[in-house]
């Protein structure tokens, strides 16, 4: 009887861990289905669509490994973000703090639709938007920061930057996106939870 639950713990280990490297591969996917516009260093890409939804059909705490994951294979050297560039040379990159952001973002909305029942496309909705607020959170002020250290305009005028150049332009887009995740998983082609 102990050996059966050790290899059920075991199983289902190894199926959580092969969720949370899909997922992984999915956000590196989403980061090179990228467009750069004139006006922002930041690019559009589907990385929040994909963030929303490793946390809709992973759950908290696999979607964030996920993205933790994502982020670590980036920051080992593979060209996974959206920067095309690898290693700790991301650190320097405008739009790298969006990426822990990612993690956040991932957790949130996994936690949010679980403390909603885990169903429905209302809550599926609303946690998507609440993850993506949470990667805004973090993503912004990194950017607004980088702003600041490579103009040395005062911190304001960055901050004003960074809402301009990485947010305005974005967060209505990433809203539809999460709505978009939202419908995936509670719509016609629905996909089922995968917590485990």
């Amino acid at each position: 009887m102990i050996t059966s639950t050790k290899a059920i713990n075991t199983k289902q280990m190894v199926r959580s861990i092969s969720l949370a490297i899909v997922f992984t591969l999915i956000t590196a996917a989403s980061a090179k289905c990228r467009l750069y516009v004139p006006f922002t260093e930041i690019p559009f890409t589907l990385q929040t669509m994909a963030v929303v939804l490793a946390g809709l059909v992973l759950g908290s705490r696999l979607a964030a490994l996920s993205q933790f994951q994502y982020m670590m294979l980036g920051l080992a050297g593979a060209p996974v973000f959206a920067s095309g560039i690898g290693g700790t040379a991301a650190f320097f990159m405008p739009s790298f703090g969006y990426v822990p952001g990612f993690i956040i973002g991932a957790y949130l909305t996994g936690l949010t639709y679980e403390k909603l029942g885990a169903r429905g496309f209302r809550n599926a909705a609303l946690a998507g938007i609440i993850g993506t607020c949470a990667i805004y959170l973090i993503g912004t002020p990194y950017l607004a920061a980088w702003t600041m250290i490579h103009t040395g305009k005062p911190a304001l005028l960055c901050a004003v930057h960074a809402w301009s150049a990485g947010m305005a332009p974005f967060i209505a887009v990433d809203i539809l996106k999460a709505v978009a995740a939202a419908a995936i998983v509670n719509g016609t082609f629905s996909v089922k939870r995968m917590v485990v």
